[in-house]
């Protein structure tokens, strides 16, 4: 059974999304901190904020681009790439 974007919407609000507010309008998403693991040995893990699941339609309607700003409670960051997953998913990079 294929996923419609209603179905995407409730999994994403299910799993801990957030409400983000960009230029043209808000849409949720699930927001992924940025992580840095430096006792690691001898590896050392450091990834970017991102938000990791986004319905594709919300990046379109709202015409999100990269540097956009976007805001998540008191935080703003800047869009640094998107990623279409071609399932109705994208991933939108982020830096401060």
């Amino acid at each position: 059974m294929m996923q419609s974007d209603a179905d995407r919407l409730v999994m994403i609000k299910e799993s801990d999304g957030q409400l983000v507010r960009v230029p043209n309008g808000e849409f949720w998403a699930i927001f992924d901190k940025q992580t840095a693991d430096v006792f690691a040995d001898p590896a050392v893990e450091s990834r970017q904020p991102e938000l990791s699941s986004c319905r594709t339609s919300d990046v379109e309607r709202l015409v999100l681009t990269k540097d956009d700003a976007v805001e998540l409670g008191r935080e703003t960051y800047r869009v640094k790439k998107i990623e279409d997953d071609g399932t109705g998913m994208s991933r939108v990079l982020l830096k401060k």
